[in-house]
């Protein structure tokens, strides 16, 4: 159709609402309560219904629904009474999967059969765990966890058999994985120092699908067509917003489809992003993005400025940042802190700073700062 459905709040409130915009302009808000929250949660099989999360019942948690396109009349799916909240479903509802915080690097995972009320836990040993989708035929479940692992892993689970089998791991963490539309590809991102690789698996012989490197390029999201000939990408640089991409997987062509970096701003004027490490008091390796001025030499100092980044956990990417390009482009060199504590670097280094907090992690950023000092 040429509608288009986006979400947005009122005034920065915070409270996003799922809207509607029809051809002629005209936007009807479907999730209109007056401090309701709401995100879109995928189509249906039949593409003839969305789901959706929405708090308008109980604000404390998000409850699970069906809204039916057309009538856009809605139905509760599953009522969250206790902060579990619903992770993943199969495609024809019959499997839910369930999460359940713990702490900052635990959860509990959960398969719950809605036609029988079985349940099955996937969380025995402590750990974390991220539901990342069911086989067609409802015989697998995939999920993401770092358990007895430094990095997080992508694992396939029997669903009648009770068998885990890992698929895929390596020296960083798994962001996110799914399969084509007909389960041909399997799409795997890690999380490798501060941005995103792709991994793009055929999974009728397990053989890797070439990709044509994006310079500085951060994928931060990818699809694939249900034809499974095409892939559509999002792809960030440091010195570029993210644009749309088009892959085509028989003649290897990608194709931008955007342009989304202000004409007016001239990208030779911005500066790309650089993987640095210095250690800290205690020599403790620490991991940073460096921004350095253009006009900065030896002769020609600039100020700093040290850049820290949300928590608990987070971590700052090499993706583009309007505040910090500007910034760099008067003059300013930045350094983007991923401080002990900060996620991407394995579970240990995610855990220095528990109970610990504004004690050793804001030594790395002082660290960082004496590091600056000795750059030319």
């Amino acid at each position: 159709t040429n509608q288009i459905l986006y979400s947005a709040d009122k005034g920065g409130n915070e409270l996003n609402h799922i809207y509607l915009m029809k051809e002629d302009g005209i936007t009807t808000d479907l999730t209109p309560g007056e401090n309701e929250k709401a995100s879109f949660a995928g189509w249906s099989k039949d593409k003839k219904s969305m789901y959706f999360t929405s708090n308008k019942r109980n604000p404390q948690f998000f409850d699970f629904y069906k809204m039916n396109i057309g009538s856009w009349e809605s139905e509760m799916l599953y009522q969250n009474d206790n902060g579990i909240n619903i992770s993943d479903m199969s495609e024809d509802e019959t499997w839910f999967a369930f999460s359940q915080i713990i702490t900052t690097s635990e959860n509990k995972l959960f398969l719950t059969n809605r036609i029988n009320n079985s349940t099955i836990e996937l969380s025995e040993t402590p750990g974390s765990y991220d539901a990342s989708g069911f086989s067609k035929d409802n015989k697998y479940f995939f999920y993401i966890t770092d358990v007895d692992k430094e990095f997080s892993y992508l694992v396939k689970y029997g669903i009648e058999t009770k068998e885990k089998e890992v698929l895929f791991e390596t020296k960083w963490d798994v962001m996110y994985s799914y399969l084509s539309e007909n389960e041909r590809y399997r799409v795997i991102a890690v999380n490798e120092d501060g941005k995103n690789t792709l991994f793009i698996k055929d999974l009728i012989d397990n053989s890797d699908i070439y990709f044509p490197e994006v310079e500085d390029g951060d994928i931060k999201a990818v699809s694939f067509s249900e034809s499974e000939e095409k892939m559509r990408l999002t792809i960030g640089t440091s010195k570029s917003p993210n644009d749309i991409y088009v892959y085509n997987i028989a003649n290897k062509k990608l194709k931008k489809l955007t342009e989304t970096l202000n004409p007016e701003i001239n990208p030779d004027d911005l500066v790309t992003a650089e993987v640095v490490r210095y250690s800290s008091f205690d020599d403790l390796e620490i991991p940073a993005i460096y921004y350095k001025p253009l006009n900065a030499t030896q002769r020609d100092k600039v100020p700093a400025l040290i850049w820290v980044h949300g928590g608990p956990g987070g971590q700052s990417r090499t993706g583009y940042s309007p505040l910090i390009q500007y910034l760099v482009n008067h003059g300013y060199a930045i350094l983007a802190v991923n401080n002990r504590g900060s996620s991407g670097y394995g579970k240990t280094f995610f855990k220095m700073d528990d109970l610990n907090h504004g004690e050793k992690d804001l030594k790395d950023c002082i660290w960082g700062k004496k590091w600056l000092q000795t750059q030319n």
